[in-house]
């Protein structure tokens, strides 16, 4: 159904109810999910940093122009960040 034939169907009352519905129901759109992901998983990790360390919802986020924002990460690399996560959830004293 394109969207005159939805206004042609439907009268303001009903428009109006629609509305409401929907704002409550998904009050972002899905377009937006990626910003919503980042930005949660940008806080969940920063209680995890290093001191001083930063991470922004952008560095979760995925790139849409085909330009990546900085260079793919050697093996070597994503080891060591692993390697630190797991250091960071294994820490002694930690409650399970």
């Amino acid at each position: 159904m394109s969207r005159r034939q939805l206004l042609d169907s439907m009268d303001a009352i009903e428009l109006t109810d629609w509305q409401a519905l929907y704002t409550h129901i998904e009050p972002m759109p899905q377009g937006r999910a990626d910003l919503r992901m980042g930005i949660t998983v940008a806080n969940m990790l920063t209680p995890h940093l290093k001191k001083g360390a930063t991470v922004r919802p952008a560095d979760f986020m995925p790139e849409f122009d085909g330009v990546p924002k900085k260079p793919k990460q050697t093996i070597e690399q994503m080891k060591a960040i692993w390697k630190q996560a797991v250091n960071a959830f294994n820490r002694p004293g930690k409650q399970k």
